[in-house]
């Protein structure tokens, strides 16, 4: 669950307190909300509050916030994000490389065109591309526009590739139409990795009225339908979500955690370690990626 610690509300708005909560249940879709705690929207001051959100069995989560009600909005200076350093493939290779791993990246659309023969000969051992994009539950899915060309491109060139599949399905019938989709779109081609399953829309649960069994039935589905065509899935997710969400049990784990050295504690096949790599052949940045044999 996650909430907002310190919210500005003007003073005589009709602010609903509750729309601060973004959470999931493992079963129930509907979680009900109530505030502790005495404030007054046509009072300014500042009121400590909290916020409980629980499901119908009566389970609770809490969480402490401050309340400030304001005559006028403060005018806070807008921050911007730390820069992250460039992290060069070259160093990658020689921190990492060892009998047991191959190093590679994953790219999109928003690489451009790559010179797959300039990544391959810095080192790159596998490309995984985005083939689709499933970018809201109301929208078709769409290959990505750069899919059939980096697909050719990096097979020429010699790499291992592999593909995933960024989805918001929230229903078996919508996993099962990517699923269909992703099949049709391969045409039979052979992968060299577990097609990637990307669900990544977690700041918008609480409009999804979904819970945790259904994104599992979500992947379950996606899975089985990818399987009966001769092709097996790998769940792509952060460290966070793989620890608090996905029941990572049985599944090939393809691992986000931008850190030198990950603490994620589970098994994986794959590790995205930075998405801010640099490499030969590609003007910006790349995910990089380790692959443990």
């Amino acid at each position: 669950m996650g909430y907002t610690k310190n919210i500005n509300v003007l003073v005589g708005s009709d602010y609903n307190i509750c729309e601060t909560i973004n959470a999931i249940d493992n079963y129930d879709r509907n979680l009900s909300c109530k505030v502790e705690g005495n404030y007054d929207l046509m009072q300014v001051g500042i009121y400590n509050l909290s916020i409980i959100s629980f499901d119908s069995s009566g389970n609770e989560s809490k969480r402490d916030i401050k309340l400030n009600v304001v005559e006028r909005m403060p005018n806070i200076p807008e921050s911007k994000p730390p820069v992250r350093p460039k992290i060069l493939f070259d160093d990658v290779i020689a921190k990492y490389k060892k009998d047991n791993t191959a190093i590679g990246i994953d790219v999109s659309k928003w690489q451009g065109v790559v010179d797959f023969d300039k990544v391959k000969n810095a080192g790159a051992e596998f490309v995984i591309m985005r083939m689709g994009v499933n970018s809201a539950i109301e929208k078709d899915i769409e290959e990505d526009s750069y899919f059939q060309i980096n697909y050719k491109n990096a097979k020429k060139a010699g790499l291992k590739v592999g593909v995933y599949v960024y989805t918001t399905a929230t229903t078996r019938k919508k996993a099962k139409e990517h699923a269909k989709w992703a099949i049709k779109t391969l045409k039979g081609e052979k992968l060299d990795f577990p097609i990637a399953f990307d669900w990544e829309n977690w700041k918008y649960v609480k409009y999804y009225n979904i819970s945790i069994k259904d994104l599992h039935d979500v992947y379950d589905t996606f899975a089985s339908s990818l399987k009966k065509a001769g092709y097996d899935t790998m769940l792509y997710g952060s460290k966070y979500y793989l620890e608090k969400i996905w029941d990572v049990n049985n599944k090939t784990i393809w691992l986000a955690h931008y850190i030198d050295k990950t603490t994620y504690q589970g098994n994986y096949l794959l590790w995205q370690m930075c998405d801010t790599g640099r490499i030969e052949g590609i003007n910006g940045d790349v995910d990089i990626n380790i692959l443990y044999k």
